[in-house]
């Protein structure tokens, strides 16, 4: 584990992150939406030259590829993967084709973090179903569970069983 990075995955505009930096974190921020992923690199420019952040413009997901991603154009914290999500009310929004890659390649590429913020709208199972394969091996994988179907209270029930705590994120109990 590397005491000293977090990994933000669903950057969003990029206010977590931007706070994780200023308490001295290098930072991994993982946005889908390109807009944003352009105007959080022009925002935080100093931060990516110093070397403490690094964003990557891609999406989160179960296998590598590209994925249909819903940008919701009135509210774009609604953006995703999923569909009803993306377009939820009625809202006006534009369908987008994302690259995408597996949580299991950003910890490989990056290294274990110290703490995890996950916000990806109704897509955040793929990213703990790879994190349960992580969590109890120190930071190496140990078995195979992306593959597992599991219910939403059963991921639940999984995570707190290996030491994973539910809060405005997912983050790795102490």
């Amino acid at each position: 584990m590397h005491r000293d990075l977090i990994i933000d995955i669903g950057m969003h505009r990029a206010l977590d992150t931007e706070f994780y930096l200023k308490k001295g974190f290098r930072v991994v921020a993982v946005e889908a939406n390109p807009e944003l992923v352009h105007q959080c690199t022009e925002r935080l420019r100093s931060w990516i030259d110093a070397g403490r952040l690094t964003i990557l413009n891609i999406g989160m997901h179960s296998e590598e590829g590209e994925f249909d991603f819903y940008v919701n154009l009135e509210k774009d914290d609604w953006s995703s993967f999923v569909s009803w999500v993306g377009a939820r009310k009625n809202t006006e929004h534009k369908v987008i084709k994302v690259r995408c890659t597996t949580f299991d390649t950003v910890l490989r590429e990056h290294g274990v973090p110290y703490y995890l913020k996950i916000d990806i709208e109704r897509h955040d199972a793929h990213v703990l179903r790879s994190l349960l394969g992580w969590v109890g091996a120190g930071g190496g994988r140990n078995r195979r569970t992306s593959r597992s179907r599991r219910t939403r209270s059963g991921t639940r029930r999984t995570c707190t069983q290996w030491g994973i705590a539910r809060s405005n994120s997912w983050t790795r109990a102490s």
